[in-house]
């Protein structure tokens, strides 16, 4: 609520400097390519997400979550509160849609924004579901696993300067990222399909991962404008 009259506030009342525009935002996927920490070479045959709404500020991210040998441990390091302001509201998408990450990017919404300096963005992700199959020593382990996210992930960086020249923003989910930890043989079998049971390194590995805003990346261009 509190991004949403900024936002308001902004697009009724805001300074010369600044000026109302929107912009598409796309998203897309990093896929796993080669294999993982465990030696798992992973195919996924499906891999959908539910995303929206999507929140942009002007606050940076100094100092962005990161994993480290510890991890697993100790929990995912993130940025510390004191770093990490959101600032003012520059712009939001209020939709929500669910998203195939094995198809092309394609465009998730307009994002309704003024012009200003861009430097964060806000993400929620409500859930997601991957399954495919891990082999590893010619073995494999067909894979089913969905993830429910209770919270919006904040401080992902998204710095640009937004004038109203047409521009465009990409949205890029690292999956690959997101199954980097996942030692597939800690899954645990159910009809001949492995699942991540909540006590398991592969649930854990992976919902951290998830959690972590150094899975997703934002890069806006501006738009050839043809006469």
């Amino acid at each position: 609520m509190r991004a949403l009259v900024s936002l308001l506030l902004l697009l009724t009342a805001c300074s010369p400097l600044q000026e109302r525009t929107t912009f598409p935002l796309t998203v897309g996927a990093s896929l796993p390519s080669v294999a993982n920490e465990h030696g798992f070479e992973i195919t996924l045959d499906e891999a959908t997400v539910e995303l929206g709404p999507v929140r942009f500020f002007e606050g940076e991210v100094l100092l962005s979550s990161r994993w480290s040998p510890w991890s697993l441990v100790m929990g995912t390091a993130h940025a510390h509160p004191g770093h990490y302001v959101p600032g003012e509201s520059m712009g939001e998408w209020l939709g929500s849609r669910t998203v195939d990450l094995l198809a092309p990017s394609g465009e998730l919404g307009v994002v309704e924004a003024v012009t200003g300096t861009f430097g964060s963005m806000e993400l929620t992700l409500a859930s997601l579901t991957l399954a495919g199959v891990a082999d590893r020593d010619d073995q494999s382990w067909p894979f089913e696993v969905s993830l429910e996210v209770t919270r919006p992930l904040e401080g992902i960086r998204a710095s640009a300067e937004v004038t109203t020249a047409p521009t465009a923003a990409l949205l890029t989910l690292n999956v690959a990222r997101w199954l980097q930890r996942v030692d597939f043989s800690t899954a645990v079998e159910a009809g001949g399909t492995f699942t991540f049971d909540p006590t398991t390194q592969a649930f854990n590995a992976l919902s951290r991962a998830v959690a972590d805003t150094g899975a997703y990346t934002v890069v806006f261009t501006r738009q050839e404008q043809h006469p």
